[in-house]
């Protein structure tokens, strides 16, 4: 992968879950750490197949592979929140991981 590609400083967030006064939980994100990524528009081609098999995807997001990144993750750059959906080990090899993500307004 070159390095080049990576100019996205993103937020990782992963899922956790708070309670609150009452006693009730709820779904939270913690923020985890900072990594540098591509995030890329979805072309019509790879929205289609997704909506196909998977549902929607807007975006998809390249990084340096993290083991335990997954799918319920979420990745916010610029205020932008994306949540990552199926991965892709790329060449098996630990080193680039490709996620299709959607990405969320508030």
């Amino acid at each position: 992968m070159r390095a080049g590609k990576l100019r996205h400083l993103v937020e990782l967030h992963k899922p956790a879950t708070a309670t609150d006064d009452i006693g009730d939980s709820r779904p939270v994100f913690t923020k985890v750490g900072r990594a540098y990524a591509e995030i890329k528009p979805a072309t019509g081609d790879e929205k289609l197949i997704a909506a196909q098999t998977r549902g929607a995807v807007s975006h998809t997001i390249q990084l340096r592979y993290h083991a335990g990144v997954t799918a319920r993750w979420r990745v916010v750059w610029r205020g932008r929140v994306f949540e990552l959906g199926s991965a892709i080990n790329e060449d098996e090899r630990n080193r680039t991981a490709i996620y299709e993500a959607v990405e969320r307004t508030t």
